[in-house]
């Protein structure tokens, strides 16, 4: 337990929760819904790659529910 209750159940979630508390998050992070989502992100990224502030070398995905990542 942490002050205000437990944490989401979910990666999304848990990440606006630690954004909340003034930790650092990627302002990229995404929720988005099956494969075709996906590859509408990755699209955008590799759009706005040059453009970033940082280098990458490419997206990770993650399946939203902590349970389900098990």
């Amino acid at each position: 337990m942490v002050e205000g209750g437990a944490l989401p159940d979910n990666q999304y979630d848990t990440l606006q929760r630690l954004a909340s508390w003034g930790l650092a998050i990627n302002p990229e992070t995404r929720r988005v819904k099956g494969a075709a989502g996906c590859k509408a992100y990755y699209d955008s990224m590799v759009e706005k790659r040059d453009d970033l502030a940082y280098d990458i070398d490419g997206c990770v995905f993650k399946v939203n529910d902590f349970r389900a990542q098990k």
